[in-house]
């Protein structure tokens, strides 16, 4: 084995083994690359098909958004017809003459039985 110095003064070893050495090298990279490429191509698959199940999520998560808020606004809107129709009845002639007879009816309730 040799040693020597390029023009660049960079170091050299001539080895018998070194033209093999390199050879695998090369071999190993280009395999290594290679298999980078596979894997960024399998990444951008699992990129595409990420985003595809986020979106058909997303959309899914907006129609039960919107139909949880008409479900409110129905239930909203029958509470408040409930309560216009309890405020008419209490504000009836009939309940308003026969409250004396519910204050009467209460008395005897609390009354001991016999």
């Amino acid at each position: 084995m040799t040693q020597d110095f390029d023009l660049q003064g960079r170091f050299e070893v001539a080895d018998p083994d070194a033209a093999l050495i390199v050879a695998e090298a090369a071999k190993a990279t280009a395999a290594a690359e290679e298999r980078l490429i596979e894997m960024r191509a399998e990444m951008a698959v699992l990129r595409e098909t990420i985003r595809a199940e986020l979106g058909e999520a997303l959309t899914e998560a907006r129609l039960r958004i919107a139909t949880l808020q008409k479900e409110t606004a129905e239930a909203l809107a029958r509470a408040e017809h409930h309560e216009r129709e309890v405020q008419s009845f209490l504000q009836s002639t009939s309940w308003r003459i026969t409250t004396p007879l519910r204050a009467l009816s209460l008395r005897f309730r609390s009354l001991p039985r016999m």
